[in-house]
């Protein structure tokens, strides 16, 4: 094959090409040294206190309308753009900042503190990038400072005129995958949590409580033994029990279905109200306090529950079992009587007598989560016997409805 001579203006040409062809490869990596990322904003706080410095007649409500214009206006922009919340106003690209100012000062400069007066002052809403204010919304401030519905227009206006500003930045490459690693590891943290308690079954075991006890109580006449006075008393009685082993299974990351197994020994549950004895004087009878029972109660309902370090709950349980009640002396149900009178529903001392019992509790509580699969709950609840409504409870209807102010548990994921 003969040799191609190229000649030295070919060669400088061919190498200019090749150069070109290069650089349009290099060039394009070199631009993707750079990432597109939401806009990190730093919604400045507003010091509050210099309101009442300035306007010393405003009310703390007034107030604090001012306190979170800023806010506001920051998560109504996100909804409209992503952002990032900034830590602070060094490293955000735009900060929105609240503040007070006189409406004179732009015709006077200067004007003296003693002309200032509520209607004088107006409120100013801006974004600054860097240094550089971008835009304002300026509203006069009201002598009975700002409503709820001009707050919502001031936030509006703002909020209109600022997304055009608030668009995506460029970081670099490096920078942007700090920021994304950042927000990503908080996100990680809070759904590896939410996840990590996401387990299939809780079980509980509650015990002890605060329970209202709602009683009767009647004076009677030491001459004639007629009742004087008759009138409701509620007392608030400390208890370990109930004990009240649950288990609930969930279907889904929220609700499932419960079963549970009470077991209640107390005194203060009052089947029955009056008792038998009478002693010299005006005497005041009742009887909550004077039966042993033991109330055995098998239930299930539906559960919900949000997951998180504190979660709520809300339980709907329906019970049906039975109670035992034994006098610790001769007692009867809604009824005043004389030693040696019997009565219907009466209960001599040391006689027992079984109910069957049931409620229909409704359960708001409290879950804090000690690590993945131990936690603390703790609930109040209001249940009663739906007999009740129709007056056909075999005891008295006081004991038809229990209110507990706060029960305590100790649970388990698995």
């Amino acid at each position: 094959m003969r040799a191609v001579a190229i000649p030295l203006h070919a060669r400088q040409t061919l190498l200019a090409g090749v150069g070109l062809i290069a650089l349009s490869v290099v060039m394009p990596a070199a631009a993707s040294e750079t990432r597109v990322v939401p806009r990190e904003v730093y919604p400045a706080p507003f010091e509050t206190e210099l309101v009442s410095d300035v306007l010393p007649g405003f009310t703390q409500n007034q107030t604090a309308f001012l306190g979170v214009l800023s806010e506001l206006v920051f998560l109504q922009a996100a909804v409209a753009e992503p952002l990032l919340r900034s830590a602070s106003p060094e490293q955000a690209d735009s900060v929105i900042r609240t503040e007070l100012s006189l409406a004179a000062e732009e015709e006077s400069g200067t004007p003296g503190m003693d002309t200032a007066s509520t209607e004088n002052w107006q409120v100013s809403v801006f974004l600054l990038h860097g240094v550089e204010e971008v835009e304002r919304v300026t509203r006069p401030l009201p002598a009975a400072g700002l409503s709820f519905s001009e707050v919502q227009q001031l936030v509006q206006e703002a909020t209109a005129a600022f997304v055009p500003y608030m668009g995506p930045v460029e970081r670099s490459l490096e920078v942007a995958e700090i920021v994304q690693r950042s927000r990503r590891e908080e996100v990680e943290q809070i759904l590896s949590l939410e996840d990590r308690l996401d387990s299939r079954f809780l079980f509980t075991l509650w015990a002890a409580e605060i329970r209202a006890v709602r009683y009767s109580e009647v004076t009677f006449d030491a001459v004639t033994g007629n009742v004087d006075e008759y009138f409701d008393e509620t007392e608030l009685v400390f208890s370990p029990f109930p004990i009240v082993a649950e288990l609930i299974y969930f279907r889904s990351r929220g609700f499932g279905f419960l079963a549970r197994m009470s077991v209640d020994f107390n005194r203060s549950t009052p089947f029955y109200e009056w008792t038998l004895e009478a002693e010299e004087g005006d005497q005041v009878k009742s009887a909550w306090n004077q039966t042993d029972n033991l109330i055995l109660l098998p239930g299930i309902g539906l559960h919900y529950r949000s997951l998180g370090r504190v979660g709520i709950d809300l339980s709907l349980i329906y019970s049906l079992g039975a109670a035992r009640v034994t006098a610790r002396r001769d007692v009867a149900q809604d009824e005043v009587f004389d030693q040696q009178e019997t009565v219907d529903n009466f209960l001599a001392e040391g006689e027992s007598i079984w109910f069957l019992y049931q409620m229909l509790t409704f359960q708001p509580g409290l879950t804090v989560a000690l690590n993945d699969r131990w936690a603390l709950r703790a609930a109040t609840s209001f249940g009663f016997d739906p007999r009740a409504l129709a007056e056909s409870t075999p005891f008295n209807d006081s004991a038809a409805f229990a209110f507990r102010y706060l029960q305590l548990g100790l649970a388990r994921r698995f």
